[in-house]
């Protein structure tokens, strides 16, 4: 005999894509790249080593979920085995990049506006599109 659950059930993938629209502002791939690159840059200006340095230090090993993020695991990393930190970041660039690619790819049902270019016309199909949804949710 199995006890009955509380517990809600966590809705079906087929049932949250009915539900669920995602409207999504894109770059071309190089801007995007860039802009990822120069946020990367600003965050190691603004002491993002240290901050691994001190976590470190309190304990916060690289075997925590949150220290094998993006850019923490690499900072581990150069921390403890010397590696040099031009390396890592690039490597934190380049897993970035690869994960702005991956969002494209779970979210390709999205509604995608150019950042460059969302003009009227644009941003009008998106909001027809939100109506068309709201339409079909409502039923």
């Amino acid at each position: 005999v199995r006890a009955a659950s509380n517990r809600r059930r966590a809705p079906s993938a087929k049932r949250s894509a009915e539900t669920t629209l995602a409207i999504g502002l894109t770059l071309p791939r190089e801007e995007l790249y860039r802009r990822i690159d120069a946020r990367v840059d600003r965050m190691m200006e603004a002491g993002w080593l240290q901050e691994v340095e001190g976590l470190l230090e309190r304990g916060y090993g690289p075997n925590l979920t949150a220290m094998s993020s993006i850019g923490y695991q690499e900072l581990t990393e150069h921390l403890s085995d010397g590696s040099a930190l031009i390396d890592a970041v690039q490597r934190i660039k380049y897993r970035t990049h690869r994960l702005a690619r991956n969002q494209y790819v779970w979210l390709r049902r999205a509604t995608w506006l150019d950042w460059f270019e969302a003009d009227e016309e644009g941003l009008r199909g998106a909001m027809d599109r939100v109506g068309e949804w709201l339409s079909y949710a409502g039923r």
